[in-house]
């Protein structure tokens, strides 16, 4: 069974430490520099990860529930004590399936979850490493929807967001994005966050079907 994964991020706390380095790195992309931090595999940590098993739609979420004050009890939904707690949830998910389905992830989600399991001296689900090792045109055991709806980047590739409305689907955009995540966890609350990051989840599995017939 092939699973569906994002996940949502914010500058590491070895970013954080070094900010003037990061500035220095963000400016020269012309980019504010949480959001560099944010989206650079090397420099992020991870917030939040959610799951879709095709087949079955069961979702989950994982959040970090050391950010937050308060806590999101639905059933769905799993706080976990820190980052390592977190990425050990994720890596006992990973090794129960076969086959993964991001968008963007060879480029992001997957070496930021190789990075940050090595940063905090965890195993690395078998399925990550044959995921990163994979041919660009192969698509098991990772299928990548930002290069399936490119054809293999012969197009541009435009956010998630797009893609989601052009084939008919509720926009997972449509009051928080990916550069809100840090004014969600000053909020304090976990809930938006999580309803977020399911919305995205959703999208790629939909875009999945819809498009690659998975």
């Amino acid at each position: 069974m092939s699973l569906v994964l994002d996940i949502e991020t914010i500058p590491s706390l070895e970013a954080l430490a070094a900010w003037t380095a990061v500035e220095e790195m963000a400016e020269r992309r012309k980019q504010d520099p949480t959001t560099y931090a944010a989206t650079c595999p090397a420099l992020a940590r991870i917030v939040s990860a959610g799951f879709l098993h095709l087949g079955s739609d069961k979702e989950r979420c994982i959040y970090d529930q050391s950010l937050f004050a308060q806590a999101d009890n639905r059933e769905r939904v799993v706080a976990a004590a820190d980052e390592p707690a977190l990425l050990n949830e994720v890596s006992e998910i990973l090794g129960k399936v076969r086959g993964l389905v991001t968008f963007n992830g060879r480029s992001f989600d997957l070496p930021l979850l190789i990075h940050r399991l090595k940063i905090h001296g965890l195993d690395i689900p078998a399925l990550l490493i044959d995921s990163m090792k994979q041919k660009p045109w192969e698509s098991f055991p990772h299928v990548d929807m930002a290069l399936e709806l490119t054809f293999g980047r012969a197009t541009s590739i435009y956010p998630l967001r797009a893609y989601a409305i052009s084939y008919g689907l509720p926009d997972p955009k449509g009051s928080v994005d990916g550069a809100k995540i840090g004014d969600l966890i000053e909020a304090g609350d976990p809930v938006p966050l999580v309803d977020y990051q399911l919305g995205d989840v959703f999208a790629t599995a939909e875009l999945c079907r819809r498009f690659s017939g998975g």
